[in-house]
């Protein structure tokens, strides 16, 4: 090495580290062959039989250093990995404790094809309002009829046998008394019978009909008090409508953040397998054709 002019105890460690490395560098060759995976390892020194055993230590340990490399880079990873397990688990834990805290509280029912389950009830009570509605205006208006001279028009007196029947019997007792008039005088006894009978017809005549007003205007209270009954439940249907869509929104998202971070586990726990399967496979692709000589 040309070293043999100093006194040992003047040497520096360090730089004689240095040259002895870069003499080993200057004697040791790795000519790769030409269309191959095959590399040529060389050592010149004047001892024939050193520099064969330096060139085999030399690719030995370069083979032993490469699988503890890579064991080491293998066990890094695994570290890695198991880390972020460690912290998605938490992470995943602390999200459904969330999603189940939010259901609970809110008191929710979560179909699983997500829909609303008060779109059935709001249809169901929007046709119920409408009904509701033509029924009172219906009701109204066979009252504002019973309560002037057309009351004789309303649906209910054209179809209430009794009172057409009163009417018509008005009707003959009338025309009976017309047509006598001609012939009696008004205080005759037959005249004034008639006269009675035309009273008492007119008297139950106008007892129906007050009854029949007054059942009209019940009818129509009462048609009124069921379309504010069904609008109100209407609107309270309405507001746990609105309220559940507002609850689906924030219940969502804790899903998808949950949806994620599973997926995210799941990644993680396939790459440890793949790691710890990669572990058992030999990782050292060097292998010696043929020893120096």
């Amino acid at each position: 090495l040309g070293l043999g002019s100093q006194q040992p105890d003047t040497v520096d460690p360090l730089k004689l580290q240095a040259e002895l490395m870069k003499t080993f560098q200057n004697q040791l060759q790795v000519l790769p062959v030409d269309n191959s995976q095959i590399v040529y390892v060389s050592f010149s020194c004047p001892d024939k039989t050193l520099a064969a055993q330096v060139a085999n230590t030399f690719v030995e340990e370069y083979r032993r250093f490469s699988i503890d490399d890579y064991e080491s880079n293998i066990k890094q990873a695994k570290e890695k990995i198991i880390g972020k397990i460690n912290d998605v688990r938490a992470s995943l834990q602390k999200t459904e404790a969330s999603l189940q805290r939010f259901t609970a509280s809110r008191d929710m029912v979560v179909t699983k094809d997500d829909t609303n389950p008060y779109i059935e009830n709001m249809v169901k009570l929007d046709q119920e309002v409408i009904q509701a509605e033509k029924d009172r205006i219906v009701a109204e208006t066979e009252l504002q009829k019973s309560s002037n001279s057309a009351v004789s028009s309303t649906n209910g007196v054209l179809t209430n046998q009794f009172m057409q029947t009163l009417k018509s019997r008005l009707a003959e007792l009338q025309a009976d008394y017309q047509k006598k008039l001609e012939i009696y005088k008004p205080d005759y006894p037959a005249m004034l019978q008639l006269r009675q009978q035309i009273s008492e017809t007119e008297s139950k005549l106008a007892q129906e009909t007050a009854k029949f007003q007054q059942n009209l205007q019940l009818s129509y209270e009462a048609s009124k008090k069921q379309e504010a009954e069904i609008k109100k439940l209407m609107e309270k249907s309405s507001k746990k409508y609105q309220t559940y869509v507002a609850n689906m929104t924030t219940y969502n998202e804790l899903r998808r953040d949950l949806d994620v971070e599973k997926a995210l586990y799941d990644s993680l726990l396939t790459r440890l397998k793949e790691i710890d399967a990669a572990n058992g496979i030999n990782a050292n692709n060097i292998a010696t054709l043929e020893q120096a000589s």
